[in-house]
């Protein structure tokens, strides 16, 4: 009988070895980033990234937002969670002691045993011990304890992406609102400008130097300069409100009303490598964890092909009152105390392969996991690379955008000057303002899509220190590589 048991377990133990073993992770990186800007190797903390743009109102938000945002909140409580039930699953691989109380009384017959009737005795029981211990065998500890320890960095990478994402957001936002605002100042004031030739080409007109047909086409041009405020305020008001539902608030801070300048985005880009992402960019960290929850499930469904071997002990303690043996005539025991133990074991023989398939499917969803985890890392360099790329393009189009609001305001204030003394005709006034109004907005839109890469390059990095040998490290500078 023996001999057909170890036939029916050793197939299941054999597959389990074949099972339990985990693809490589290793995924070739490339030395550097494609197109990324020559760094000014700063010592920087990316996860304080927004303080480089040097605006406290911004700062001031995204540490409201770190410490009320709603989405953070639970993240945090998950992290609380994961914490709990992992020390649950560990505490469940160590031995339990339960006890039992109460008061039972039994019938005592002649012989000693309990039946109906009368009885020259009785017998109450008042308490028992026991504990039981199924031996974490075959890898079930192992496993257990990396499954709790993976499920605990799952939830903090899951918290550590969330903040990278609200805060990014929220500085998107805040730039957004920054821009909107600067957009509405300077169509007021182009609006203003407008007015003023409308009240000019009038002017003209009344002494028939310019004609009806002038003064139509300078008030048009005024009409669609405040035609667009509406929509500009909208855009505004919106971005306020954005801001607000991700500080977890129901009214705006008053101090997101109050215009202000675009901040400047930083000029510095710190010394980073792909290989730093993996301990960086928390979706890649969560997908590794993820590779480990996988690789622990794989473990515990493999220990359940193997034997399962039980330690147990009881302790009761039994308390007599006037019991008397009616064959002898003695006195039975005022207390009595058992003690008793023993081992067990469980084999698994036959359920119609349902706990291979099990493992198998384990086996199956590491595979998986590590082909996640694959293009999880794959996703970080690209979205790093994308970012940096955008940085060298903004940088170009800062630049540009510069040039061309100073040669813009030129030509203006030729036009005004010239159509003033009578040397110009209204169409090539009004497509000098044009020109100026576009060269404005384009300056406008570069400063905010310079600061929209920075953000998409930090939040694709994903927060953390990046501290650079002492050998190599130079003092901090904040000059444009």
């Amino acid at each position: 009988m023996k001999h057909s048991r170890l036939v029916l377990v050793l197939p299941l133990m054999l597959a389990a070895c074949g099972l339990h073993t985990e693809p490589p992770m290793a995924l070739r990186l490339p030395a550097t980033f494609e197109g990324a800007p020559v760094p000014s190797r700063p010592r920087v903390d990316l996860s304080r990234y927004w303080t480089y743009f040097d605006d406290p109102v911004l700062d001031q938000l995204v540490d409201q937002a770190v410490a009320q945002n709603f989405t953070l909140q639970a993240a945090k409580a998950r992290i609380t969670a994961a914490a709990a039930i992992g020390s649950a699953e560990n505490a469940a691989l160590l031995p339990s002691l339960d006890t039992a109380g109460g008061v039972g009384t039994e019938k005592l017959s002649p012989i000693g045993h309990a039946l109906p009737g009368a009885s020259p005795g009785q017998l109450t029981s008042f308490g028992t011990l026991e504990s039981s211990w199924v031996l974490p065998l075959f890898g079930r500890f192992g496993a257990t304890e990396k499954g709790a320890a993976a499920a605990l960095d799952i939830a903090k990478a899951a918290r550590q992406a969330a903040q990278v994402a609200v805060v990014a957001e929220i500085a998107e936002a805040y730039v957004d609102l920054r821009a909107d605002q600067q957009e509405q100042r300077l169509l007021q004031a182009e609006l203003g400008e407008s007015n003023d030739i409308v009240s000019l080409v009038r002017i003209q007109a009344g002494v028939g130097v310019a004609s009806d047909l002038d003064v139509a086409r300078a008030q048009a041009h005024a009409e669609g300069l405040a035609f667009r405020l509406p929509g500009v305020q909208l855009a505004i008001n919106t971005d306020i409100s954005r801001i607000t539902a991700l500080e977890g608030q129901t009214a705006p801070d008053a101090k997101l009303m109050i215009a202000a300048p675009i901040p400047s985005a930083p000029k510095f880009i710190p010394d980073l490598v792909p290989v730093d992402l993996l301990r960086l960019r928390p979706q890649i960290i969560e997908a590794e964890a993820e590779v480990a929850s996988d690789a622990a499930t794989l473990g515990l469904a493999t220990a359940d092909l193997y034997p399962q071997f039980t330690l147990g002990g009881s302790l009761s303690i039994f308390m007599g009152s006037s019991v008397v043996d009616s064959l002898t005539g003695a006195k039975l025991p005022d207390k009595v105390t058992l003690l008793g133990g023993g081992t067990g074991v469980t084999i698994p023989l036959l359920d119609w392969g349902q706990r291979y398939e099990t493992a198998k499917a384990a086996q199956a969803n590491l595979a998986a996991g590590i082909e996640d985890y694959h293009e999880a890392v794959v996703d970080g360099v690209y979205a790093v690379d994308t970012a940096l790329a955008e940085i060298t393009a903004s940088r170009v189009e800062v630049v540009t955008a510069r040039r061309e609001q100073i040669s813009a305001s030129r030509a203006l204030n030729a036009a005004q000057i010239l159509f003033g003394h009578g040397l110009t005709n209204l169409s090539d006034l009004l497509d000098a303002e044009q020109q100026r109004q576009q060269a404005d907005m384009d300056n406008t839109d570069a400063a905010a899509a310079a600061d929209t890469a920075a953000i998409s390059f930090y939040e694709a990095v994903g927060g953390g220190a990046i501290i650079l040998p002492k050998k190599s490290r130079p003092a901090p500078s904040k000059s444009a590589g």
